[in-house]
């Protein structure tokens, strides 16, 4: 089964579709690959994190991401995209 997801991205109200690739109930985890997007990237793939915090009912949540970037202006974060 694929599962793509599609939104529209809050401050520039363009399109954005996801592919999820992996998904662990037993990890908390879960990879998903960005198909496409108004961002000038390619290749961006990204993995998303939990491990539970014994103390209270809380969890640590762990992002990181990997991508090209077609373009030398791309700050992406500070979205000078």
């Amino acid at each position: 089964m694929v599962i793509v997801t599609a939104f529209s991205c809050a401050r520039r109200g363009a399109l954005i579709r996801e592919q999820l690739l992996t998904l662990s109930d037993f990890d908390y985890q879960c990879t998903y690959s960005i198909l496409e997007s108004p961002m000038p990237i390619s290749n961006y793939i990204a993995t998303l994190k939990l491990t539970r915090i014994t103390d209270g009912n809380r969890a640590f949540a762990e992002w990181g991401a990997e991508f090209d970037c077609e373009s030398k202006f791309c700050v992406v974060a500070g979205e000078a995209w």
